[in-house]
């Protein structure tokens, strides 16, 4: 017998939306829907609703305003890697 080991599924679907209906109506309805869906009662112990992404674009948004951490080690083994190839990571840091 095989034993599961894990792993990460995927799936992607491009979908024309205006082939569908007019771009400016889908996002009215999609802005309504998400409206709903983010005043609907929470669960308790949670403060809101998020939708697919959100969380992601918040991370974006502040690592945009604040620079994105990299922890020591890593950015050592950029630096010896940098040097090792003559590049000067000092331009960036």
């Amino acid at each position: 017998s095989r034993e599961y080991k894990g792993g990460n599924g995927l799936f992607l679907a491009a979908i024309g939306i205006d082939h569908f209906a007019p771009i400016e109506e889908f996002k009215q309805r999609m802005d309504r829907l998400i409206t709903a869906i983010k005043s609907s009662r929470k669960a308790p112990g949670y403060a809101e609703i998020l939708i697919p992404g959100e969380v992601e674009l918040r991370t974006e948004e502040r690592r945009l305003k604040e620079g994105i951490e990299i922890p020591d080690r890593t950015w050592e083994e950029m630096a010896r890697a940098a040097e090792t190839l003559g590049l000067d990571i000092g331009a960036i840091a």
